[in-house]
């Protein structure tokens, strides 16, 4: 049985979808951001599913440069999300580089025989511009909106995914099946154990 659990665990560079949004899912392909990092976006391929994951088509396979790009897209995406947890400024060039994000492309619509796809760029630029777009936007419309009250950082010392609660104030985890079966069973034991040496006469600090 505990074989069996152990192999349905989630593993740890596996990409997640469940932040609440197209942005916050993008920061979510870094793990464990502050204890052993975990780069999920590890390839050109990982960015295709990752796209594919969160719903969008594009009609031109991204480039090693575009993965690039996207994971420099995502790390001042964190720095603004966590300055506005932290009720801290971001940093100019933060903001100058969302503002930038969110310029570079215009979406457009294109229709395929499969159904729609995001067109790439009428002009010469990259096909991912209208995705980098939609992102940065999708970020800014978090900060200014409702859903800024619904972000959240998870509980979990070893995660501390950033992730929107929609509207659930108890919430503390990214996920109750991930950290927060986890957190739970690491303080049941933490509490067993001090019942145990409470038990034996032994000082617990």
């Amino acid at each position: 049985m505990a074989a069996e659990r152990h192999a349905a665990a989630p593993q740890v560079n596996a990409l997640r979808f469940d932040a609440g949004s197209l942005s916050l899912n993008l920061v979510a392909t870094i793990a464990r951001r502050f204890a052993e990092p975990v780069e999920r976006l590890t390839s050109v391929e990982h960015l295709r599913d990752w796209l594919a994951g969160v719903g969008l088509n594009v009609e031109t396979a991204p480039t090693e440069d575009e993965l690039v790009r996207v994971r420099r897209l995502r790390e001042h995406l964190d720095a603004l999300f966590r300055s506005a947890l932290a009720g801290a400024r971001p940093s100019a060039d933060v903001v100058a580089e969302i503002n930038s994000a969110v310029a570079c492309g215009v979406p457009r619509l294109s229709a395929t025989r499969a159904g729609f796809a995001l067109a790439s760029p009428a002009s010469a630029g990259s096909a991912l511009d209208p995705v980098v777009a939609l992102i940065a936007a999708d970020a800014i419309r978090i900060l200014v909106g409702r859903d800024r009250r619904d972000l959240r950082v998870c509980a979990a010392e070893d995660c501390r995914m950033l992730y929107l609660a929609h509207g659930r104030r108890a919430r503390r985890w990214c996920s109750s099946d991930r950290c927060g079966n986890r957190s739970r069973v690491a303080a049941h034991r933490a509490r067993s154990g001090q019942r145990g040496a409470t038990a034996r006469g032994e000082h617990v600090s």
